[in-house]
């Protein structure tokens, strides 16, 4: 996933028209976010984490964005990201209209899981 945006800002004729609808389905403690390796790779061997994961019980872990980290990572304001938890994740089907959603009423739009 990160890769394909780092690909994509990257090969467009004009980057500045993208907007990235992300629909991720995680085990929030054991998967690393897509944007959380976007940023790291692209944001210039920074090594940029934009996560701060904290353990509030054995079974419980809060993930919050640190926006200052936010700040340097490239394009992350034209990614328009919705996470689900793993137990809520209905499937790839679910995933593209709610993706289709968060884009709002984009021009053309090409999905792709």
């Amino acid at each position: 996933c990160a890769q394909t945006l780092i690909d994509l800002f990257a090969n467009a004729k004009d980057p500045d028209n993208i907007v990235v609808g992300l629909v991720e389905q995680n085990y929030e403690t054991d998967d690393p976010f897509c944007l959380e390796l976007y940023c790291k790779q692209a944001s210039e061997g920074n090594n940029l984490d934009i996560y701060l994961r904290m353990t509030i019980r054995q079974d419980t872990t809060k993930i919050m964005a640190q926006h200052p980290q936010r700040e340097h990572c490239p394009r992350i304001d034209q990614i328009r990201k919705l996470a689900v938890h793993n137990i809520a994740a209905k499937g790839p089907t679910w995933a593209r209209s709610l993706g289709r959603k968060v884009l709002g009423n984009e021009e053309f739009c090409l999905q792709i899981d």
